[in-house]
């Protein structure tokens, strides 16, 4: 499958796809099937159960795909 904003990703051994902000793991399950292994970082407890469903049940992928219910920021905000 040609994907365009693909075209061009390093897809050495020891590469990985760290998706923040992943949704419900559409875009990751395509890089893993397509080209390296990757993590996605989903903060809203609702898309991250969607995203588990997707990457582990619906597509088999639990060895290509790390998911964490986590958000990156720079510390605290008050």
């Amino acid at each position: 499958m040609a994907v365009p904003y693909l075209e061009g990703a390093d897809r050495k051994a020891g590469a990985v796809v760290v998706d923040i902000g992943g949704y419900i793991a559409d875009f990751d399950q395509l890089v893993a099937k397509t080209l390296v292994p990757g993590s996605v970082l989903e903060p809203t407890p609702d898309n991250f159960a969607m995203a588990k469903a997707n990457a582990i049940a619906g597509m088999g992928l639990p060895d290509k795909i790390e998911l964490h219910n986590m958000a990156i920021g720079d510390g605290l905000r008050q």
